[in-house]
């Protein structure tokens, strides 16, 4: 692979696979993205997933924490099958260039956030240039998300964080010794998982308090995905040992979203609709998990790429696409973008 812009010293911008395009340096705009082009064609016509759901399939991804997030435009983050943080757009596949790193989030104006081994830490990449965001003291840090308004969230020194303007602000924790931020909203309010006395909790954070969303029962549960609107969506223990539920908060109640036909499920994202995506088991009978659409207080199998077997849906957008990933037999995942 040929570097074809350098941000840093040792941090720069590669084309994947290819050495005759120039890197763009400002992933905000859709009017040539070939994605929006690929996705009316997929919509009239074309790949189709194992339930008929009309998809893209972006390529091989790494087999944890492959894929990230899809902004508004139609631009997509994760990490490429070398561990490479990767965003797919306009047709072209970008990775960050360092031994092992990931994206993780992307906001509207093309911002990207994640966490690159060059550096040790959490970055944001604007238009070309990579910030460093640093440590709340320690030597490691990641950034999971980035809102509309430069807004970063993630995790440094076991403890979630909230990185604005060059400040890292400590979230604190719900009593246990660590905690970690998963996604935030326009409004600034953060959502994630933190350790209490007695088990890990969901909460929410806003305006500098931090609050226990509870559980469906259990001990244990994660928030992973918040709207404009404050509505919450994970995953918590339905009682002590239990299983796993997929749950959407509101006004301060938690729903079960409940399964397809097997034990559990999770729920990673919501957007501005309402939509819910996450993943859930198939059946009792079996291992299999499949990407799922929760919409209307119906669930929707949004099924896998043609051969494969497990698949689960990460991020949405308000166009309703979604983005994740669809597993083979043999563990190899593929990035791909479902168009219900």
């Amino acid at each position: 692979m040929r570097k074809l812009a350098s941000l840093s010293a040792a941090f720069a911008l590669v084309l994947c696979g290819c050495s005759d395009h120039s890197l763009p340096t400002d992933l905000s705009k859709d009017e040539s993205s070939t994605l929006v082009e690929e996705a009316a064609l997929a919509k009239r016509g074309g790949l189709v997933s194992t339930t008929g759901v009309r998809m893209i399939d972006l390529g091989p991804a790494y087999h944890t924490g492959g894929v990230g997030a899809i902004n508004e435009p139609g631009t997509a983050v994760g990490s490429n099958l070398d561990g490479q943080a990767c965003a797919w757009e306009k047709g072209e596949g970008l990775v960050l260039d360092g031994s092992w790193s990931a994206a993780n989030g992307i906001n509207n104006q093309g911002q990207i956030v994640g966490w690159s081994s060059t550096l040790g830490h959490g970055f944001l990449w604007t238009k070309g240039q990579v910030t460093d965001l640093g440590t709340l003291g320690g030597q490691h840090s990641s950034a999971t998300d980035i809102n509309n308004r430069g807004q970063v969230v993630g995790s440094s020194d076991s403890h979630a964080f909230l990185w604005e303007n060059g400040t890292m602000t400590d979230l604190g924790t719900l009593g246990g010794n660590s905690s970690s931020a998963k996604a935030i909203n326009d409004r600034g309010q953060v959502v994630g998982y933190s350790f209490t006395t007695d088990g890990v909790h969901p909460f929410v954070w806003n305006g500098g308090t931090m609050t226990d969303l509870g559980t469906l029962g259990g001990r244990w549960g994660h928030a992973r995905g918040i709207n404009n609107r404050g509505q919450i969506v994970g995953a918590a223990h339905t009682a002590v040992q239990g299983p796993t539920h997929a749950f959407l908060w509101q006004r301060g109640s938690m729903t079960d979203l409940g399964t397809l036909d097997g034990s559990s499920s999770y729920a990673f994202d919501i957007n501005s609709r309402g939509q819910i995506v996450g993943d859930s088991e198939v059946s009792l009978s079996s291992d299999e998990y499949h990407a799922v659409l929760w919409e209307d207080e119906q669930i929707r199998d949004l099924g896998t790429l043609p051969g494969d077997v497990n698949s689960t849906a990460l991020s949405i957008n308000n166009r309703g696409w979604i983005l994740g990933q669809s597993e083979d037999a043999a563990g190899n995942i593929r990035a791909v973008i479902w168009l219900p």
